[in-house]
C-alpha cells in the first residue's frame, strides 16, 4: 500500500519526494520490519539472563551492518535500508542460535495419528 506512490498512499500527499528513487520505500519498510521480528527474541534472551549472548549476536550483526554501509559507493540511497536489512538479519538469526541451545536442538514432535 505505501511502497509506491498512488493516488490512495497518505505520504505520497505528505511527503511527493519520497518516491522519487524507486523501491527506496519499499525496501526500507521491509528493513523496519524485519528488523521489529528480533524483538520478541531479544526480550525472551533478557528473560533467561543470557545478555552476553545478546551481546555477541549484535556486535556481529553490526559488523554485518557496517560491511553493507561500506558499499554505499555503489548503492547509493539503498545503503541504509541494506544495511538495516542485514543487521536485522544477522541479529535474528544470532538469537535464533541462541535460543536453539537455550531449549535443546530436539524439539517436540507432535503425536503420530491414529490408524
Amino acid at each position: 500500500m505505501f511502497t509506491t506512490n498512488w493516488w490512495g498512499n497518505p505520504i505520497g500527499w505528505l511527503l511527493p519526494n519520497a518516491y522519487v528513487i524507486p523501491g527506496l520505500v519499499g525496501l526500507s519498510i521491509l528493513a523496519y520490519l524485519i528488523n521489529g521480528f528480533g524483538y520478541p527474541y531479544w526480550w525472551e534472551l533478557i528473560g533467561a539472563r543470557l545478555e552476553r549472548s545478546i551481546a555477541k549476536a549484535e556486535i556481529k550483526a553490526n559488523v554485518l551492518r557496517t560491511l553493507l554501509a561500506a558499499t554505499a559507493g555503489f548503492t547509493h540511497a539503498y545503503a541504509v535500508p541494506l544495511s538495516l536489512l542485514g543487521f536485522s538479519l544477522g541479529r535474528w538469526f544470532g538469537f535464533h542460535r541462541e535460543r536453539v541451545m537455550m531449549y535443546g536442538r530436539s524439539r517436540r514432535s507432535e503425536a503420530a495419528p491414529l490408524l
